[in-house]
């Protein structure tokens, strides 16, 4: 298969999966490694850590580790539209600078097929395929414009969250409880970024607004190694509510996390090697959906501020002016209603507009 092909189903079907994370989030909630059973067994009367002690354990290992770059495998097992189970792989170049900025590059055979990524204010999708083009949009607290236009699961910067490699706050963590087996620490916090807004009164900032998301950790009680990871959006349960039926909470994305990669230290003081896990594997339960994302060569090197810089890479890929499109105005032309047939003698059932005019982020592929 070519390459072309692979990267455009590879797109395809990642929506595809997305949006059965969607469909199944809250019944991957239900995961005895991710919601903690209360007072049902001997191991949740263990007593639990110290907040505070558990995130330096955490963060230990993460020392000295501000970017990272890695040579990045992607590969994908789903079920297309003729309902053929389909493997493909595609390699690619992951780029993070913490906390804020991202690139991975998917391609094969050399050539870059898709970019995806994103710096403080904005996020990006680059379909290289053909005639290169590009989506762009701004970034929100909860992603939802990202999610929505580009038809993912997750937005470009949840996944540095989803890939174990960003500190923890002690002030963050909202609670701690062991998994119903006794052999995990669950520890769920506010999500990076969905803090209230400055100004705000502190009774304000106590509260979750609607969309404000949380993130789950499911860690080894002996060192903090991070085993699963979910970004979750709560249902309308109190903060401080400790109990296992919390409403209708969505699971955004989660990622289960395996292997042992240490960093190679190119710019940072000598010491100890940070660690992160060497495989991402994301599922959506109870579908033919999977993607794992394998790392090697992970280094701290400086990485170009080109590589997240939007405007350098339009350059960078040669895309014209008119093939760029706007993440606000796709939204608003999707919500828009369509104009009823102002002529008499249209053909029945015949579109009124072109086509190809179509603003599916992955259409082109």
């Amino acid at each position: 298969m070519d390459g072309a092909v692979s990267i455009r189903r590879l797109a395809v079907a990642m929506c595809t999966l997305a949006a059965c994370l969607l469909l199944v989030g809250c019944g991957a909630a239900e995961s005895s490694r991710s919601r903690p059973e209360q007072g049902t067994t001997d191991s949740v009367r263990k007593p639990v850590p110290d907040a505070g002690a558990l995130v330096a354990q955490y963060n230990k290992r993460l020392e000295h580790l501000s970017r990272i770059k890695a040579r990045a495998v992607v590969r994908l097992r789903y079920r297309d539209e003729d309902n053929e189970l389909r493997n493909e792989q595609v390699e690619g170049l992951l780029q993070v600078i913490r906390p804020e900025r991202l690139a991975l590059s998917l391609g094969k055979a050399g050539k870059t097929g898709a970019w995806f990524g994103c710096d403080a204010s904005r996020y990006w999708w680059f379909d290289l395929e053909k005639t290169p083009s590009a989506i762009v949009g701004e970034r929100t607290p909860d992603g939802e414009q990202a999610r929505r236009v580009l038809g993912l699961s997750i937005a470009p910067w949840h996944l540095i969250e989803l890939l174990g490699i960003t500190p923890l706050n002690a002030a963050d963590v909202r609670s701690i409880a062991w998994s119903s087996d006794g052999q995990s620490l669950v520890v769920t916090l506010r999500f990076p970024g969905t803090v209230a807004a400055a100004g705000e009164s502190a009774a304000a900032k106590d509260q979750d607004p609607p969309d404000h998301l949380l993130k789950r950790l499911t860690v080894d009680p002996r060192n903090a190694f991070p085993a699963r990871i979910e970004i979750v959006e709560p249902g309308t349960v109190a903060p401080d509510s400790s109990r296992s039926d919390s409403g209708a909470e969505t699971v955004l994305a989660a990622s289960e996390l395996a292997g042992d990669e240490r960093v190679e230290l190119k710019d940072s003081p000598a010491g100890e090697r940070p660690r992160m896990p060497a495989t991402v594997f994301v599922t959506a339960p109870g579908q033919e959906a999977e993607i794992r994302l394998s790392l090697s060569g992970v280094t701290d090197a400086r990485i170009a501020d080109a590589s997240f810089d939007f405007d350098k890479l339009l350059a960078h890929f040669d895309v014209a002016p008119e093939r760029v499109r706007k993440a606000a105005d796709m939204l608003r032309e999707r919500s828009a209603p369509r104009p009823a047939p102002a002529s008499a003698g249209s053909t029945p059932g015949e579109p009124l507009g072109d086509s190809d005019d179509r603003t599916d982020a992955h259409s082109s592929r």
